[in-house]
């Protein structure tokens, strides 16, 4: 489960993208209240940021009531993330709506899911903003979608993402 925030870092989405890749299961939630690891249900590992003192610490949670309540904390929020699925680094063509979009459609997709600015998305993809507009809009069109949101619903269903 990643902060979306966290992903407007192009270091930390390219570590993102090769674990997802390789088979991790990642999801993405707009502002996460805690940082933390749970390990097979028999400890967890609770990261807290102290910004006004200019670094962080940790605290180890074993089995006890505390860590049933950590997992359940992460499990409430893993059911409300997005899912980040792996995709390529192409950028190209548009989508077709009786297929899988293309790999830049997807690429598309997922920053907009992630929760990404579109001046981020033009970033990340090397393109200008108003570019990553008329790609939305297209995007919408195909799929018959009058907002983002629906955008995002359509393309789940037909699982682009």
């Amino acid at each position: 489960m990643y902060r979306a925030q966290a992903l407007n870092d192009p270091d930390v989405r390219e570590i993102v993208q090769t674990c997802v890749q390789a088979g991790e299961q990642a999801r993405v939630f707009p502002d996460l209240p805690l940082s933390l690891t749970i390990c097979d249900e028999e400890f967890c590992v609770v990261n807290i940021p102290l910004p006004r003192f200019g670094r962080a610490h940790a605290m180890i949670v074993r089995r006890s009531e505390l860590l049933d309540a950590f997992i359940g904390v992460f499990e409430s929020y893993w059911r409300l993330g997005v899912p980040l699925p792996a995709c390529d680094d192409t950028v190209g063509a548009d989508a077709d709506a009786s297929a899988n979009p293309p790999e830049d459609a997807r690429r598309l997709l997922t920053c907009l899911s992630s929760g990404l600015t579109d001046e981020s998305i033009a970033r990340e993809l090397g393109v200008s903003e108003r570019t990553i507009a008329r790609r939305i809009a297209r995007l919408q069109e195909i799929v018959g979608a009058q907002t983002r949101f629906q955008l995002g619903v359509q393309a789940s269903r037909r699982g682009w993402l």
